[in-house]
């Protein structure tokens, strides 16, 4: 096992950091599952752009900003150079993190020379539909509009999912304003947003969508903000009429039970061992998954099994299944006696 182990004296610069993004965002996503530290991680993205700026280069210039968000997270600097070496159980190291083709991350600066806002939100985690009008969660990197609040909820109006399997309550419109204040969050969204608000049932599913997007954006996984939305101005909305208070996180029961963190629908892989990993609801009884792999046009597997989910982290159990893959086209299906689900992705050279 010693000889797999991976070394940060022996890895370019540029694998290094990958590894240490890699560490803290498996680490991020095990306290929970989602999008609570994205922010945080964003500032690590970014730092490659600064790198220069510190002397000596090489891995040393990682250290600062993961001392950050090692204690952001509660963990120690040692801990995180332990993720990086890799665990006992798996010495090849952790799996990567479950962001999709994007685009490189800039910062823009205004004519005084200070940094603003990146001109890419990274890793927004948008909440689609399910067929079963359960939320489903992807992650999203997309262009700043104003904030990451406003770039987030304007995701869950406009912009389609990966999965050919999830849908939308919203159908496109513009986010007005979009602000926090103190524990409430305020979305004024147009009229043209709210087209498929026909009855109350597809009114409440849309809405789940955006006050679990909107919370996740401003770090809030503990229902602690409410949401109140707006249509052009006014709180009287389309079917549900005025409510009496503000829309609220409804812990995990609007979520689907079994998710998928990589892959993700469309994601890219490289070759070699990759670890498919993600989460399933403690409220499902039996906490084992049946799983298959086939590859292209293939009917039968390449490889199946099953797969144990452990532990209890915010009503998530964790599950991960380590394989070494070949280039080439992938369908992923899990199912468990209450849910399936089926993500396609892709192996690269």
């Amino acid at each position: 096992m010693a000889d797999d182990i991976v070394r940060l004296d022996d890895q370019p610069d540029d694998e290094v950091a990958q590894l240490l993004r890699q560490a803290l965002r498996a680490e991020a996503d095990e306290v929970t599952p989602g999008d609570r530290f994205a922010s945080l991680l964003d500032q690590i993205e970014e730092s490659e752009a600064e790198e220069g700026q510190l002397a000596g280069g090489g891995w040393f210039r990682w250290l600062a900003p993961a001392a950050i968000v090692a204690l952001a997270l509660g963990l120690s600097v040692p801990l995180v150079l332990g993720m990086l070496r890799g665990q006992p159980d798996d010495p090849a190291g952790l799996p990567p993190s479950p962001d999709v083709p994007s685009v490189t991350p800039t910062t823009s600066v205004d004519p005084s020379g200070q940094s603003s806002l990146p001109t890419t939100q990274r890793q927004l985690a948008i909440y689609y539909l399910g067929a079963d009008g359960l939320l489903q969660r992807e992650f999203h990197d997309l262009p700043t509009q104003t904030d990451r609040l406003t770039t987030a909820v304007a995701a869950v109006l406009n912009v389609a999912p990966f999965d050919p399997a999830y849908t939308s309550g919203w159908v496109g419109g513009q986010v007005n304003s979009a602000t926090l204040e103190g524990n409430q969050i305020v979305l004024d969204l147009s009229s043209s947003a709210f087209g498929n608000f026909t009855d109350e049932r597809s009114a409440e599913l849309a809405v789940r969508q955006v006050v679990y997007t909107a919370s996740g954006a401003v770090g809030d996984r503990s229902g602690e903000k409410t949401v109140k939305i707006l249509i052009d101005g006014s709180a009287t909305l389309p079917v549900l009429g005025t409510p009496t208070t503000d829309f609220v996180r409804e812990g995990n029961v609007p979520l689907g039970l079994l998710w998928v963190t990589v892959p993700e629908t469309g994601q890219k892989l490289s070759r070699g061992r990759v670890r498919l990993s993600g989460y399933l609801q403690v409220t499902v009884a039996v906490p084992t998954i049946d799983w298959s792999l086939t590859k292209g046009t293939e009917t039968t597997a390449l490889h199946s099994g099953q797969v144990a989910a452990s532990g209890d982290e915010a009503g998530w159990r964790s599950w991960q299944i380590p394989l070494e893959l070949e280039p080439g086209d992938y369908t992923l299906t899990l199912k468990t006696e209450q849910t399936e689900v089926v993500k396609t992705f892709t192996v690269t050279g």
